[in-house]
């Protein structure tokens, strides 16, 4: 795939590929797609992790596309079958996504984008509206997490307040 401008698919469609069958460029079956792991910096899927003769494997999703209930990648099967093991079943590492994507022949960069993908100034152009939407996004989830804290603990002390306020009542009913 050398020279080849690579494409990744949009979250919301990978996000649906969970449970879906991936096969090869060749159409044969590698496995079930059980985890999809999207770029730190794009927020773009990247990743998909597959039960391969019994362990976890990650198959590049650069230009994965769906095909009926299949997800087709652009990798053989036998590459996959043969993919170095998954460090983190939670996080690709930078430095493990550069050796597989090497074990699959794709082309890496550091400089060219977030993702270590070359890419063209349009794609350039998406990722960075990608990765300021991603960054927005996890401000407003930290502002809603604080909101829900500021609320719970106010309901938690009027709880405690009550059950005190009640222990301490009780408390005096029973010694005169």
């Amino acid at each position: 795939m050398q020279g080849r401008r690579a494409g990744l698919p949009d979250l919301g469609s990978a996000q649906g590929w969970a449970g879906r069958i991936l096969v090869d460029r060749d159409g044969m079956e590698i496995g079930i797609c059980r985890t999809i792991f999207t770029d730190d910096d794009t927020g773009l899927p990247e990743w998909a992790t597959a039960d391969v003769r019994g362990r976890p494997v990650l198959v590049p999703l650069v230009d994965a596309v769906e095909s009926g209930p299949r997800v087709r990648v652009v990798v053989r099967g036998v590459d996959v079958a043969g993919a170095p093991q998954a460090q983190d079943d939670r996080h690709v590492s930078v430095e493990e996504e550069e050796r597989l994507y090497r074990h699959y022949g794709i082309a890496y960069s550091r400089a060219g984008s977030g993702s270590g993908l070359p890419v063209g100034p349009a794609e350039a152009q998406r990722a960075r509206h990608l990765a300021a939407t991603r960054e927005a996004r996890r401000r407003r989830t930290l502002v809603l997490a604080l909101e829900a804290a500021v609320v719970l603990a106010a309901v938690v002390g009027a709880v405690v307040v009550r059950r005190h306020g009640a222990a301490a009542g009780a408390g005096r009913a029973r010694h005169p």
